[in-house]
């Protein structure tokens, strides 16, 4: 939907108090914005754009929400796959991003030491917060009291999920697989060979039997 007028002018109004103030900061390209003319410019530019405000669809179901929250919970900033060599002369990092206006293409950024761990610096948690907080019956001041409620109550209600015991079948289960050569059932595991070549034979497979001997190669 459209962001209302009223609001919209608020908040430019807000980002240019902080401006005013020097509690903005801008690194990198955004260097020249420190200008009063050029930030006052860019806000005129937003002003004059519609606005239009999405609203992303709720999380259904706990399979969605673990993997949601453990794309967050469990990150760091940046994998080491992305990273490229770092150029030791130039004193400069560069790694690898996929860029969502060009058709999600990988492309390669390259910035100076000092700016890119300012940016790392930003997924950082300040001092005192914690990434994981547990809430509810696994808080920290309650657990060891609600968890056993909680386990008490489930015995007794109506609601307890019970599983099937599956029953035990009388007939014979199928054959696996049956022999290449002879399509024969009996097959009995000799040795393995590996991707390289290499068999090893089984001591006790090798004595004798009436069963046919075949190598398993799987």
């Amino acid at each position: 939907m459209p962001w209302p007028k009223c609001s919209r002018a608020s908040f430019c109004a807000a980002l240019l108090q902080l401006h005013t103030t020097g509690k903005l900061q801008f690194h990198g390209e955004l260097q020249p914005l420190q200008n009063a003319a050029a930030f006052a410019s860019l806000l005129a530019q937003l002003q004059s754009r519609r606005w239009v405000v999405f609203a992303k669809g709720s999380v259904v179901g706990p399979e969605h929400v673990l993997d949601y929250l453990g794309r967050y919970t469990h990150r760091v900033a940046i994998s080491n796959s992305r990273l490229r060599p770092i150029e030791a002369s130039a004193r400069t990092v560069a790694f690898t991003y996929k860029d969502y206006a060009d058709n999600n293409r990988l492309k390669t950024l390259t910035l100076s030491g000092v700016e890119f761990i300012r940016r790392f610096r930003l997924h950082l948690l300040p001092q005192g917060f914690t990434k994981i907080r547990h809430y509810g019956l696994l808080g920290n001041n309650r657990r060891k009291q609600r968890v056993v409620l909680a386990r008490a109550a489930l015995e007794s209600s109506p609601l307890r999920f019970s599983p099937k015991i599956p029953s035990r079948s009388t007939t014979a289960p199928a054959p696996l697989s049956n022999c290449p050569h002879c399509q024969g059932t009996q097959l009995r595991c000799i040795g393995r060979a590996n991707r390289w070549g290499t068999i090893t034979f089984f001591t006790r497979a090798l004595l004798p039997t009436r069963a046919p001997l075949y190598s398993d190669s799987s």
